[in-house]
Order: C-alpha cells, then structure tokens, then sequence
C-alpha cells in the first residue's frame, strides 16, 4: 500500500497551459466593420471580390469557395469563418459561427478580413 504525500498543485495546471496556448477573442466585433472604412465599403458593395480574397489569404482557393458560395452561401461563411478562428486561436464557437454567418453574413465576412488584416500586421498578437 501507497501513502500520497504530495497534493496536486497548481504546477500541473500550469503545464496543461503552456502545452495548449491561450486562446484570443475577435480583434473586431461582428458590427464593428465601420472601424475599417475600406473593408466594410468593399464587403457591402464587393462581397464577392472580399470573400474570394479573404479565403486566399487563409490558405484556400477563394474563387472555389466564391463559386461554392453562389448556391449556398451559409455554409461557406460558416466554412471561412472557422477556418480564420482556428488558425488564429480565437475563442468561440461552432455554432456562434453559423448564428452569425446566418444573421448577418456580410458582417463576419468584413469581420473575418479585418482578423486577417490585424494579425498580419501584429503577427503573434
């Protein structure tokens, strides 16, 4: 038979966290878009050029997913905006994504853009 000495303490938590890096939240809220004048004019007069721009700048083929999104738009949304919360680490929700991407589409696209624009100009924030 054991005898247990030593408690857990916080040194496990600790490592748990630096394993998994801290997760961030939107740079912009979803009706923030008027915070980048030339985003929100080009999501609202152009989505499709800032949609098909937005996917290439997250490693996709935006003119694929801009055809794709001509029979279903939601769904791509949905699509480009997990695809920009996974690779910036931003804390939130499947199912926030398909709310928003079915509320106001144009609003995450501009929303989605002005992530990108942000971390590519602070790269590690």
């Amino acid at each position: 038979m054991s005898v247990i000495t030593v408690q857990p303490s916080q040194t496990y938590t600790m490592g748990v966290a630096q394993r998994f890096p801290a997760k961030k939240r939107w740079h912009q809220g979803i009706f923030g878009c008027f915070n980048n004048p030339l985003i929100c004019l080009c999501g609202f007069f152009c989505s499709p050029c800032l949609y098909c721009s937005t996917v290439n700048k997250l490693g996709e083929s935006g003119f694929k997913y801009w055809c794709l999104s001509t029979f279903c738009f939601c769904p791509m949304g949905v699509a480009a905006r997990s695809m920009a919360r996974e690779r910036y680490q931003i804390d939130d929700t499947y199912a926030n994504d398909v709310v928003v991407a079915l509320t106001c589409g144009t609003c995450s696209l501009c929303q989605i853009a002005a992530e990108i624009e942000h971390n590519q100009r602070n790269p590690g924030y």
